[in-house]
């Protein structure tokens, strides 16, 4: 009897013992349960797009299971949906911390930190993925796009092309790689990238808007136009297209399309200093000067002193030729601004204006040192050295501004009039004819290469190219002139002289700067 009692006893102490176990083990039971409820209804939140309640859903999975991972990468979905970046970049490297190296959360935290643009970070955890996955596209791409926008064009190249390697037919693979193409200014190789990402993917926006980009660069404005209609029929608040198509109009002197496109692309984004600026310019281009200036101030009352407005008002002003005006603005903008490219090399452009040549010099010279890889700076110094008669030095800084634009006609213009000046015949016409292949029919270089020929003695040609300039814009006094010269060699003196008699309306100096070109009546 007493060993069955002892062996009761023992029972009886087992029993005890497990008991609170039993009971732990419930709660623990209970509180998984309930865990992977909250984890549950977190993702129901979220594949409803109640972003806010999966946040709510998985910060409740989290606090009944601190160490759940899936939870804290879902929640930093919910976050990023939200746009709450930093709070979901929390979230994947919580993740990362529980479960090292795991894709799914690196690829995650990349993705964020390629979207805040804190491409250092994204480029660390592109080089991790691409430790585990070398033959990752995605990721490789990826990166290609955060050097792309740190200027590492060369590692950026050689992503696109290891992606390309693994994926040939990767389009946005390539339509990136045209954008650095594009921004290096080599035109060909980027329409070919365009027109094969157009050919695998159709109808993307981001490729015609880019080749759009580049016709527009490259002066084919009207098939510029055609990329950027068909962008916006893909997206018709894309109001950034029509401000493109604003430029494209302008450049082919459709004023009022330009103008009305520019309307739309205010109306989808109000109140936007770049836009009523533009307008601004369109509209001094039409001579609606009071207009022009309603849009400049209305950017000054919405942003006080903001450089680039006082620097288009200053562009204004000169438009009417208020200097003086002109000249007040665009010191104001070195006031606000201690250095700015805009108005030193604005200022250098009135001053010659003014005949206050020296100081024009010293304004352009300035100008170059803060962008020396913008060509427009030596195109402005290019003009004053021209007219401080140094057309030797003017040469100089019409081959930079080839140089660092070849896309643009209006260098090649240059280019073509000082070598004619200096009497570099052959290597002018060349420029010259490159000009009129960027843009044909453009008066001013049309202008330039009657010179030109001229000069060489093809006397019909130059009468052609400048009657064909004067069509194009009749206030060229050169132009006149120029015709009068070749008319006045051809025996026909009464055509000569209504010439000179046009050109001395427009310009009383232009005998005495012909004479400086190398060529006398």
């Amino acid at each position: 009897m007493k060993r069955v009692l002892g062996g009761l006893c023992l029972v009886a102490l087992l029993l005890a013992m497990v008991a609170p176990c039993i009971a732990q083990d419930a709660v623990e039971i209970e509180k998984a349960k309930a865990a992977d409820a909250a984890f549950d209804a977190g993702y129901q939140a979220y594949e409803h797009k109640d972003w806010r309640a999966a946040i709510e859903h998985y910060t409740e999975a989290i606090r009944l299971r601190p160490d759940w991972e899936s939870a804290y990468n879902n929640r930093g979905l919910a976050h990023k949906e939200l746009a709450e970046f930093r709070e979901a970049i929390a979230d994947y490297t919580e993740a990362l911390r529980l479960k090292p190296n795991e894709l799914i959360y690196l690829n995650n935290r990349e993705l964020v930190y390629y979207k805040i643009g804190e491409w250092d970070k994204a480029i660390e955890d592109s080089n991790t993925i691409l430790g585990i996955e070398p033959n990752d596209t995605e990721t490789l791409f990826h990166r290609a796009n955060a050097y792309k926008e740190k200027g590492m064009n060369a590692e950026a190249f050689a992503d696109y092309e290891a992606a390309l390697k693994i994926n040939p037919k990767m389009s946005e693979a390539i339509r990136n790689r045209g954008h650095l193409y594009l921004r290096i200014h080599e035109y060909e190789k980027a329409l070919v990238d365009f027109n094969e990402a157009d050919r695998l993917t159709p109808k993307d926006y981001l490729t015609l808007f880019e080749r759009g980009v580049l016709y527009q660069r490259t002066e084919h404005y009207d098939a510029a136009l055609r990329d950027y209609r068909a962008a916006l029929e893909i997206l018709p608040t894309a109001h950034q297209a029509l401000a493109y198509m604003a430029e494209c109009y302008a450049g082919l002197d459709r004023m009022e399309d330009a103008e009305s496109a520019m309307v739309v692309a205010i109306q989808l984004k109000p109140n936007y200093a770049p836009y009523l600026l533009a307008r601004s310019d369109i509209r001094a281009r039409m001579k609606k000067y009071d207009l022009a200036l309603e849009d400049v101030n209305e950017v000054l009352r919405l942003i006080p002193d903001y450089p680039d407005a006082y620097n288009s008002r200053g562009s204004l002003y000169a438009t009417q030729e208020k200097y003086e005006l002109a000249l007040a603005d665009y010191d104001h903008v070195l006031q606000i601004s201690g250095i700015d490219y805009g108005a030193r090399i604005n200022r250098g452009r009135i001053l010659m204006y003014l005949g206050r040549n020296d100081e024009a010099l010293k304004e352009a010279s300035q100008a170059i040192n803060i962008k020396p890889e913008n060509s427009y700076g030596y195109f402005v110094r290019a003009m004053v050295h021209a007219a401080r008669d140094e057309y030797g030095a003017a040469l100089v800084d019409a081959q930079m501004t080839v140089k660092l634009n070849p896309a643009d006609s209006m260098n090649w213009n240059i280019q073509c009039w000082y070598r004619g000046i200096l009497g570099q015949l052959d290597e002018a016409l060349k420029d010259c004819n490159k000009s009129l292949e960027l843009k044909p029919g453009a008066g001013a270089t049309l202008d330039s290469r009657g010179l030109v020929y001229l000069k060489i003695g093809r006397l019909d040609e130059a009468i052609a190219d400048y009657d064909a300039a004067l069509k194009d814009d009749p206030t060229i006094a050169g132009s006149f002139y120029g015709r009068g010269l070749a008319k006045k060699k051809k025996g026909d003196a009464a055509g000569a002289a209504a010439d000179f008699v046009a050109a001395q309306k427009l310009d009383s100096k232009i005998e005495e700067k012909f004479k400086k070109y190398g060529v006398k009546p």
